[in-house]
């Protein structure tokens, strides 16, 4: 029997009782969450190589079925299905929810993207603890193990995942590249993504890119999404508008949110077809109901400037918060320029000014992290939303010179 134990204040012992090994991991005296949990001991670890685009809507009812009596592989399988849209669309709201349930059950899938979530490295992490995150990623790599030396493909997959999670990208190809090997189809997405990258292997594009498109035509929907991101930023293969629209429409269709949110930017710029700004929020909309934070500001602009929906105000402030509360510098900046002229909410100088101090940090902190170049499809964006954030601070910082020069009661 595995069984992982989080200490109230300090340590995670990860025991196999077989014998074979055991590890203990310290733990900050600040860990989100000092549960118990215990990695289910009694699954058949096959049924994880179901996880693939060929799983049908059936078949995954009947996991969801298994998984409302907390079935350890049955809640792993229907999480991960609805994370990556294997057998119903995409959907992180709902991926996220049955999260809560493995997690709770103390699953392998649910120990391991808690652990990611701490770590950050999951869409709408906003709850970090990195070092009680990493230690449930050991865990979890510890349980995944002896099946993957046993040579069962889906385990060798998630082995990966939890090298790539722990900062291992070599250790990370070569479980990927096993799993791979036996046609495990999100393994071979993620040889692919190295060989076009150059993580953890050499970087061979020609490879890579065929590969890619292979996972692509067969429905995987994380293929789908980095062909659109691929063809749109025109750095690594040859840029084209119109099959960057085409995998990103694809993929967006079945649930992936940065996709919806590429196909809204596509629409919103005229690249590969005629703008259309309603469609654009169409698609904005989409992913921004997912708690993807670019969109829900994009969302709320065109709400708030009326480009191509109604002036709602209200919902305009509401996406803005949303995004904002997901430390969203744009969004927190609109936020506190809206405050300051009182656009859809109360008119509060103190509470503009929380959120432009709040701006500032969060733009300060982007700034200072290494990033890539912009992509092509996105890059004049990214150059107006910092002109547009600095122009709410300025505007915000113009109503204040109002309200002083009013003798304004709220602003003394």
């Amino acid at each position: 029997m595995r069984k992982v134990v989080s200490g109230f204040a300090l340590f995670v012992l990860v025991i196999i009782c077989a014998g074979v090994r055991s590890e203990v991991v310290e733990l900050p005296a600040d860990a989100l969450d000092h549960r118990a949990v215990v990695i289910a001991p009694d699954r058949d670890a096959k049924e994880y190589n179901q996880l693939s685009p060929t799983l049908s809507p059936v078949a995954l009812k009947s996991f969801e079925q298994r998984a409302e009596h907390e079935d350890p592989v049955a809640l792993d399988v229907v999480f991960y299905a609805h994370l990556s849209g294997l057998g119903c669309p995409a959907d992180t709201n709902v991926a996220a929810e049955w999260l809560d349930k493995a997690w709770r059950a103390g699953t392998p899938l649910g120990v391991l993207y808690r652990g990611r979530t701490l770590l950050g490295l999951e869409a709408n992490s906003t709850d970090k603890n990195a070092a009680y995150g990493k230690s449930l990623v050991q865990a979890a790599r510890w349980d995944f193990l002896d099946d993957a030396n046993r040579g069962n493909a889906a385990s060798q997959f998630f082995v990966g995942v939890c090298c790539e999670s722990l900062e291992d990208s070599v250790g990370a190809f070569s479980w990927y590249a096993r799993a791979a090997e036996q046609g495990f189809l999100p393994a071979k997405f993620h040889v692919a993504y190295g060989l076009l990258h150059g993580i953890g292997t050499a970087t061979n594009v020609d490879k890579g890119l065929a590969l890619l498109t292979e996972c692509a035509t067969q429905n995987l929907i994380q293929a789908q999404d980095h062909l659109g991101e691929l063809y749109a930023d025109g750095f690594i293969v040859a840029r084209n508008d119109a099959l960057a629209l085409q995998w990103s429409k694809r993929a967006g269709s079945r649930g992936s949110a940065p996709s919806q949110f590429r196909v809204g930017m596509m629409y919103a710029q005229g690249l590969g077809v005629l703008v259309d700004t309603g469609f654009a929020a169409e698609w904005f909309e989409l992913a921004a109901e997912q708690g993807h934070a670019p969109s829900q500001v994009k969302l709320a602009d065109y709400y708030a400037f009326r480009r191509g929906l109604p002036d709602e105000d209200e919902v305009a402030s509401n996406w803005y918060l949303k995004a904002a509360e997901q430390h969203n510098a744009d969004a927190a900046a609109r936020l506190g320029a809206r405050y300051a002229e009182g656009r859809g909410l109360r008119l509060d100088p103190l509470e503009s000014r929380l959120w432009l101090n709040r701006a500032t940090e969060l733009q300060l902190a982007h700034a200072a992290t290494p990033k890539p170049a912009p992509r092509n499809y996105s890059a004049s964006v990214i150059e107006n939303e910092n002109d547009d954030t600095m122009h709410a601070i300025e505007v915000a910082v113009h109503g204040f010179d109002v309200l002083a020069g009013t003798g304004s009661a709220e602003k003394r």
